[in-house]
């Protein structure tokens, strides 16, 4: 085990979390415009970037892989913070 498989374990499990964080704020937006089958279509989309990212950090090492859930959490944990102050703000 080394820095580098944390860190890049970290970075891979963020940029999951992103992905799927992001393709779910589209498809909340897309419920304005009544495109239900799209959202149904794309559902899978999300939890699919989660796990190549937490796979991908597997594959590196298992520590990397243990790194990733955290870096899923530090970035749903920094995405609720921002929308509870753009919340409180209102």
């Amino acid at each position: 085990m080394t820095i580098w498989d944390l860190v890049l374990g970290a970075g891979l499990g963020a940029l999951g979390g992103a992905l799927h964080l992001g393709l779910t704020r589209w498809r909340a937006g897309q419920i304005r415009e009544g495109r239900a089958l799209l959202i149904l279509a794309t559902y899978p989309l999300g939890l699919v970037s989660v796990a190549i990212c937490v796979v991908g950090a597997a594959a590196l090492a298992r520590q990397a892989a243990w790194a990733a859930v955290l870096g899923l959490a530090a970035v749903q944990l920094i995405w609720i913070g921002r929308a509870a102050r753009r919340l409180e703000r209102r």
